[in-house]
């Protein structure tokens, strides 16, 4: 998501935006967990899922979303005869959590240059889409789920920041299980540069869309 927030920022200025996030991935998949394509109501898109198989077909689901409000779960996999169609062609399946808006702890998770993890709920008797979001520093905002399930979801969030890859879990609650999605932010990397030549402004070009934060000798953030 982070990669995208220069995306998301020109599209939502002219209209809505959903997203879809990858959750889960069996078998060979071009995308893994945590993988997001962006779309607006009259198609514009950024990002990706699947590197291109079912990209259409997910951008028609995240389209409903924005129509309906309502977020869903989605699998895409080989069918056979409609492996060309709306399935990986590569043989594995992936599961996916499509949104109407881009949430916005989500936005401020992907700006922010600490590590933190977004813990939302994909699946679990209407519960989809509430969320908490954990501090690489140990606090954490209970958002929109409780505070008694913020602290039994710490666990898993920290283990996710700890190994820098997002990744899915089912977590047996008091009201049932549930399956839960950690979406991780790495801590943003500094880049540090002295001397604002010609090869600094070359590496700053290729440094800002792989999430580094560049810093001038002098401790000044530069060209971002």
């Amino acid at each position: 998501m982070r990669e995208l927030i220069g995306a998301y920022d020109s599209l939502v200025a002219k209209e809505p935006v959903g997203r879809a996030v990858v959750t889960q991935v069996w078998g060979s998949a071009p995308r893994g967990t945590g993988a997001v394509l962006l779309a607006t109501p009259d198609g514009k898109m950024a990002g990706s899922v699947s590197g291109g198989c079912v990209e259409n077909a997910v951008v028609e689901e995240i389209q409903a979303a924005i129509d309906s409000g309502n977020s869903k779960s989605l699998e895409y996999g080989v069918t056979h005869e409609r492996a060309w169609e709306f399935g990986l062609s590569c043989g594995g399946t992936i599961s996916l959590l499509v949104e109407p808006t881009v949430r916005p702890e989500l936005l401020e998770a992907a700006r922010r240059p600490e590590g933190s993890v977004v813990a939302t709920i994909i699946d679990g008797d209407g519960r989809i889409g509430r969320s908490v979001v954990y501090r690489e520093n140990g606090t954490h905002e209970p958002g929109s789920a409780s505070a008694e399930l913020a602290e039994q979801l710490a666990g898993g969030a920290a283990d996710a920041l700890a190994s820098l890859t997002s990744r899915s879990e089912t977590v047996s609650t008091a009201d049932g299980q549930i399956s839960v999605l950690y979406e991780v932010f790495p801590r943003r990397p500094t880049l540090l540069i002295f001397g604002g030549v010609h090869i600094a402004t070359a590496l700053t070009a290729l440094a800002k869309p792989l999430g580094f934060r560049v810093v001038v000798a002098d401790g000044r953030e530069a060209f971002l």
